[in-house]
């Protein structure tokens, strides 16, 4: 009895180690590619769509042409840590004619890899995770003289 028991709680230890490849040291790598959108998350429920009905699920509260936009991290044309949002299939009408990429800045985690912060716009996220496959970062906003915190949550493409 005591080596099943100490057998299912090697196994428990071993199963919850298996995301030290996305630790805090591989972030920089981990985060590297392209990402989409899967979820918005506004808290509290606010009207971005000025619809009258207030919303926590910000799918519902902006457009639609920024929910398939595509997140690039990583490194390109020889420069290091390039962040670029490029339209996808539907365009909205504030992007440059001639070009798919909406916005551009360089990128860079802090020493303990939990904050990224984009360089020439000074915007500030919380990292709440990074793994082979989901992107979930967090920021405050203040709308209407309101402290908005967004959750945006990425996939991997």
């Amino acid at each position: 009895m005591k080596n099943s028991i100490l057998l299912s709680f090697s196994f428990f230890l071993l199963a919850s180690c298996q995301d030290d490849d996305f630790s805090l040291e591989n972030r920089e790598e981990t985060i590297k590619g392209q990402w989409s959108f899967i979820a918005i998350n506004l808290t509290p429920a606010i009207d971005l769509n000025n619809d009258g009905i207030p919303n926590t699920n910000g799918f519902e509260e902006v457009e639609t042409c920024l929910l398939d936009d595509l997140f690039f991290f990583g490194d390109t044309g020889g420069e290091s840590n390039v962040f670029r949002i490029d339209e996808n299939a539907s365009r909205c009408a504030d992007t440059p004619m001639g070009s798919s990429t909406k916005f551009r800045d360089n990128y860079i985690f802090n020493d303990n890899k939990t904050m990224l912060s984009f360089v020439e716009s000074d915007i500030i996220y919380f990292v709440q995770e990074i793994s082979e496959t989901t992107l979930e970062i967090e920021f405050d906003e203040v709308i209407e003289e309101q402290t908005i915190r967004v959750n945006y949550i990425f996939s991997r493409d």
